[in-house]
């Protein structure tokens, strides 16, 4: 009866797994251990990195396509330079930068206009790093800025300059999401100032603000709904007196196809 029960103690023991997988452990926790004391050099180096990248795989372009419109077409100076819409989207702010980079480095620099793209490129990644690191631990929070930092599937954003429109909305939101989170007024009038950037750079700061809207909504936050309802008003003005629909018959009907092609780009890598 005793040697069954040591048979059975020993059947139900777990079994002590091997020295190479205890070496081996140990070493990835010494690894993942020293990334978290040292994630602003592992953060830094991904950055530079991807920054070094982008710069060597777009080293051979120049001015294509929508960037000759802010080149060659006349908006008339003044306000309405900055206001005339660009196929129909608003396009204030990366308007506004080309004009300044016209005037500071000319035509014959264009990486000068990409290294725009790709700062922002890095500081939406960063924004994206505060953001997890703020709910997971630094490790994981990196691994999820990477994800986006080389974002392989959304190579003509990172490359070409004119999507400086897209990018300015998309760090202007991620920047508006960790203002809002420090709950005071200071923050909250620098996330309403994110939000106009957003706002004023490109159609994509419609579903930015239509989902710093839902977030305040859902906490119930309603007296801070002046963060949203400000640059909603300064876009129905600008949309008012500028704004084109470019919403057709044809547009509808491929929509759903478009739709089809978002969802597999993004699922499928």
């Amino acid at each position: 009866m005793a040697s069954a029960a040591g048979t059975a103690q020993s059947f139900h023991k777990s079994p002590t797994p091997p020295a190479r997988q205890r070496s081996v452990a140990a070493w990835a926790e010494g690894r993942v251990e020293a990334v978290e004391r040292n994630w602003p050099w592992v953060l830094g180096a991904l950055m530079f990195i991807d920054a070094v990248l982008l710069l060597y795989m777009g080293r051979s372009l120049t001015f294509y396509y929508d960037d000759w419109n802010f080149v060659t077409q006349d908006y008339g100076g003044g306000i309405h330079s900055l206001l005339a819409p660009h196929v129909g989207n608003i396009s204030v702010f990366p308007i506004a930068v080309y004009k300044v980079l016209f005037h500071l480095v000319g035509l014959n620099h264009y990486a000068v206009f990409r290294l725009v793209v790709i700062a922002l490129h890095l500081v939406s990644a960063g924004l994206i790093f505060v953001l997890a690191s703020r709910r997971i631990p630094r490790v994981p929070a990196l691994l999820a800025m990477a994800l986006v930092l080389f974002l392989g599937a959304a190579w003509e954003d990172l490359l070409w300059a004119f999507q400086i429109g897209y990018m300015l909305s998309i760090a202007g939101g991620l920047a508006a999401w960790v203002l809002l989170e420090r709950k005071d007024r200071l923050g909250d009038l620098g996330a309403m100032v994110c939000l106009v950037i957003a706002a004023g750079s490109s159609s994509l700061g419609i579903p930015v603000m239509v989902g710093v809207a839902v977030e305040l909504a859902w906490r119930r936050q309603w007296r801070r709904g002046w963060i949203v309802a400000i640059p909603v008003v300064l876009y129905l003005l600008w949309y008012a007196g500028y704004g084109e629909s470019q919403v057709t018959r044809e547009s509808l009907i491929h929509a759903p196809g478009f739709v089809e092609d978002l969802a597999a780009a993004a699922f499928g890598g």
